[in-house]
């Protein structure tokens, strides 16, 4: 087992190990907080008051703030029966009250995490509710969010869902695309028979479907229609983890030079999965935490990819010119660096990479279809040449060296398995005498006349070969024999009574059998003097 099988054997093994985390955490059972989302929505931006008593709009980002609990409230206006609260937080322990009843909590006691993870919140209200304060209290978790307050909504909860859709409609425009655009992939390597190429396409489509994935996860739309909070979010981390993986893949197949292996690449998104998923477990990490550790990854993944592009190119012969594939390999990159200081330092909204990921897939869809088209071209031309070696050029029939390697295949059987296989012998009459008298421009005519009907007379009984200037040979399996037997029939109608001139031809008949053969050959021989005895007692003079 060389190195490459090796790590290939790690890649499964990771995804097993995945799939393993996400059964276990599907038939986890959670606390069901779904948004069945239908009417109008309201987004409470303001109104609110911290508990210093400073007006404040949300959602909002408060600087310096030091404590790890944030409060504001507001007073409700009219609530209908069919109106829910939605929230959303990250990493913080969310409090909801109505006067002094707690109504809603989050994020305490989870299975999976030990510290909140990103949610939509959905809280169903009461009429009752109307004209009484509302206090919602964030405790963060994770010292970035110290001091955050998330967009909050109030109304029907399909009309919710609806805007919360819209607000990512361009993230899962994107999503769709990628989606389907892998699926174009899968198609391509379906039809790829290259290897190199074939090993290209796979691992792009199988990047592209977990990258499609996470971006929907990521959106929260399953969990906020579902509930399963914690099962969704794992899936969004898992898949994450593991995303990276396909991708290095997918630039091992290069052809780069000096047996440049880029494969061991892998090993470092393989390490991260399995160290991240410890720290988890142990509750050693935050999520924010290990997030951070696979933002490092994923840049020194492409600083690793970047250096070897930008080496080794200059080393392929001379070549100056970048593909569109490098094209769309720094343009992803710039689209990610730009979303991970987003993410970092501003704690905005990212989505740089959503259009990075996509164009990133065209340009890879571009110049992996080149390369198909390419090779399949390439595969056009030894159609081409096979055709050329083993089909005659005048009548476009197998030709002798077809035949002589069919002929060996059966020799090598030996006579008990050949017993039932038959022979047609033919060899055309008059050809001499039609060169002579009209050229041997119609010699070949008179040739290819009578090679189409024997090749349509044959077309269901076995393959014709052309084995010298007007001699040819069909081959059939002992399950034509009846066919073959009829044809023979049709065939001595038409030749005794000249209904065709153009068709004119002596032809001999044997089945290969124990006690008259002792190889194949022998069959070949008894059609071969049977055709002779025919050509003796139906020599035909007809000439036109």
């Amino acid at each position: 087992m060389n190195k490459k099988q090796k790590i290939h054997i790690l890649h499964l093994i990771l995804l097993i190990l995945m799939v393993v985390i996400f059964v276990f955490a599907g038939i986890t059972k959670e606390t069901e907080k779904r948004a069945y989302c239908n009417g109008e929505v309201m987004q409470l931006s303001e109104g609110w008051t911290l508990s210093d008593e400073r007006k404040i709009h949300v959602p909002v980002q408060l600087s310096n703030y030091l404590s790890q609990k944030i409060e504001i409230t507001r007073t409700l206006e009219e609530v209908d029966k069919a109106d829910s609260l939605v929230i959303f937080s990250r990493h913080t322990v969310l409090e909801v009250y109505i006067e002094e009843e707690k109504i809603y909590e989050f994020g305490e006691n989870l299975k999976f995490f030990h510290i909140p993870v990103t949610n939509w919140n959905v809280i169903p209200m009461k009429e009752d509710y109307s004209g009484k304060k509302l206090t919602i209290v964030n405790t963060a978790k994770s010292d970035p969010h110290r001091g955050n307050i998330g967009i909050i909504y109030l109304g029907d909860k399909m009309a919710i869902f609806i805007q919360i859709v819209k607000e990512n409609l361009a993230a899962l425009l994107c999503v769709s695309l990628i989606f389907s655009l892998s699926f174009v992939v899968i198609i391509l390597w379906l039809v790829t028979r290259k290897r190199k190429v074939f090993n290209q396409v796979f691992y792009l489509a199988i990047f592209g479907i977990f990258l499609s994935l996470w971006e929907f996860l990521n959106a929260r739309i399953p969990q906020l229609v579902f509930g399963r909070v914690e099962f969704f979010s794992l899936m969004t981390f898992e898949i994450l983890l593991f995303m990276p993986i396909p991708f290095v893949m997918f630039y091992s197949e290069f052809s780069w030079e000096d047996n440049h292996e880029i494969e061991w690449v892998s090993l470092i998104p393989c390490l991260n999965f399995l160290f991240c998923n410890l720290l988890q477990i142990l509750r050693l990490m935050d999520v924010s935490q290990t997030i951070l550790l696979l933002h490092l990854v994923i840049v020194s993944i492409f600083i690793i990819l970047s250096y070897n592009n930008i080496y080794f190119r200059k080393r392929r012969k001379g070549e100056k010119r970048f593909h569109i594939e490098i094209i769309g390999f720094w343009f992803l990159s710039i689209t990610i660096i730009l979303d991970l200081l987003k993410y970092h330092f501003q704690r905005g909204k990212v989505g740089s990479s959503y259009i990075g990921t996509l164009v990133y897939i065209i340009c890879l869809m571009l110049y992996i279809s080149k390369g198909i088209f390419f090779n399949l071209m390439k595969g056009k031309k030894a159609e081409l040449y096979e055709e050329l070696a083993y089909h005659d050029k005048m009548t476009g029939l197998w030709n002798r060296t077809a035949y002589q390697e069919y002929l060996n295949e059966l020799l090598d059987l030996g006579v008990e398995q050949t017993v039932g296989y038959g022979v047609f012998a033919f060899d055309l009459n008059n050809l001499k005498k039609i060169n002579d008298r009209y050229g041997h421009d119609q010699g070949d005519q008179y040739i290819r006349d009578n090679a189409d009907y024997l090749n349509r007379e044959m077309e269901h009984i076995g393959k014709v070969y052309r084995t010298g200037g007007d001699e040819f040979i069909c081959i059939f399996t002992p399950s034509m024999q009846v066919k073959a037997r009829a044809c023979a029939e049709r065939m001595e109608e038409l030749v005794l009574k000249g209904r065709d001139a153009r068709i004119n031809f002596s032809f001999g008949f044997a089945i290969c059998e124990l006690d008259k053969d002792k190889s194949f050959e022998d069959t070949i021989r008894r059609a071969d003097v049977a055709m002779y005895a025919y050509k003796r007692r139906h020599k035909a003079e007809r000439v036109e």
